[in-house]
């Protein structure tokens, strides 16, 4: 059987974004790499993209994230616990695959680390999505120089 994905709004770590699940809403929330609603996503280049400039944002702000790279073949995640100075990469590639949605679309997508809650949540003015980004004088200072 091959999976198909949905396009879901999903939240990790303070933050709302779109991506896709491979979970069937029917299907029972504790199988596979499901637990209680949670999966691993995969994201498609621009909700990639998305998902890079609000990382790269709340770390600007000075939280302690994994810094995330787009390259040509996927993603690369640099572990935010290294300490300064080591020499040693200790980043991790994350290839782009093909995927079936489930309206039967091919989609060149990139998977994820992290596991993630379906039907992203939270009080706007406590959570980072592209919205309040666009908003931050951070991207407003981006955009000026970008």
């Amino acid at each position: 059987m091959t999976i198909r994905y949905r396009k879901v709004k999903l939240h990790c770590g303070g933050t709302d974004f779109w991506g896709y699940i491979g979970r069937n809403p029917e299907e029972p929330r504790s199988r596979h790499n499901t637990w209680n609603g949670w999966e691993c996503p995969v994201m498609d280049k621009e909700q990639l993209k998305e998902w890079v400039e609000l990382q790269d944002w709340r770390i600007f702000e000075g939280e302690d994230l994994d810094r995330w790279e787009i390259e040509e073949k996927g993603v690369r995640i640099y572990d935010a616990m290294l300490e300064e100075g080591c020499d040693e990469d200790l980043s991790h590639l994350w290839h782009y695959i093909q995927v079936e949605t489930v309206e039967g679309e091919t989609i060149e997508v990139v998977s994820t680390p992290c596991y993630t809650f379906e039907l992203g949540w939270g009080n706007p003015t406590e959570t980072y999505n592209m919205d309040s980004l666009k908003a931050s004088p951070y991207w407003i200072e981006k955009m000026r120089h970008g």
